[in-house]
C-alpha cells in the first residue's frame, strides 16, 4: 500500500489545494493480477493504466495485456516504454469512474490527477475512442491526447478518470 500525496487543482474552482489520498501503483515490468481496467481494445482485451518517465517527466498512456509496452505521448511523438513502470490498481478503499467530458465542460473536482507540471499544472488521466478501441493518455487544457497506432490522436471530448477514496486518510 503507497500513501501519496497529490496536488490538485480543480478547473472549476481555480483553486489549489492539496489531498492526501491512499490509492496504489504498482511498480515494474509485470502487470498486477489487481491492475485497474481502463477499458477494451479493438480485439475486447482489456487495457489498464500506466505512467511512465519521459525526458524527467512522468505521463499516463495505455498498457495492453498482450505486449508488456506502455505506449505514452509527448511532444507529438508516440513512445513505446518496455519498464519499468507504475500501474494504477484496484483497491477496495478507491472506486475509480470515468466521466464524459466536452469542450465546454469543466474537468471535475474528483478528477485523478497524474502529475503536476511545474510549468502548466495538472495532468489528468483521459481515455477516449479510436477506432473501436479504447486508448488512455494525458489531458491538460480540455484536451486529451492519447498514443494509438504509432500516431497521437488529440480531441477535446474524452473520458477523465475520477476517483472517491472511501478509507482512511494519510497524515
Amino acid at each position: 500500500m503507497l500513501c501519496l500525496k497529490l496536488s490538485n487543482y480543480p478547473s472549476s474552482s481555480r483553486r489549489h489545494h492539496t489531498v492526501s489520498i491512499n490509492m496504489a501503483w504498482h511498480y515494474g515490468t509485470d502487470l498486477p493480477p489487481n491492475a485497474f481496467v481502463a477499458g477494451l481494445d479493438a480485439s475486447q482485451q482489456n487495457i489498464y493504466i500506466g505512467i511512465a518517465s519521459i525526458h524527467e517527466c512522468a505521463y499516463p498512456g495505455t498498457l495492453r495485456s498482450s505486449g508488456g509496452k506502455l505506449l505514452v505521448c509527448h511532444d507529438g511523438k508516440v513512445y513505446a516504454i518496455d519498464g519499468p513502470f507504475d500501474v494504477l490498481v484496484d483497491k477496495e478503499d478507491c472506486k475509480y469512474t470515468w466521466v464524459r467530458v466536452k469542450p465546454d465542460d469543466l474537468i471535475p473536482d474528483d478528477a485523478l490527477v497524474a502529475i503536476v507540471n511545474e510549468n502548466h499544472g495538472p495532468v489528468y488521466i483521459g481515455r477516449m475512442e479510436v477506432r473501436g478501441s479504447h486508448a488512455v493518455g494525458k489531458v491538460h487544457d480540455g484536451v486529451c491526447s492519447v498514443a494509438h497506432n504509432g500516431k497521437v490522436t488529440r480531441r477535446r471530448t474524452f473520458d477523465v478518470l475520477t476517483f472517491k477514496y472511501t478509507g482512511p486518510v494519510c497524515n
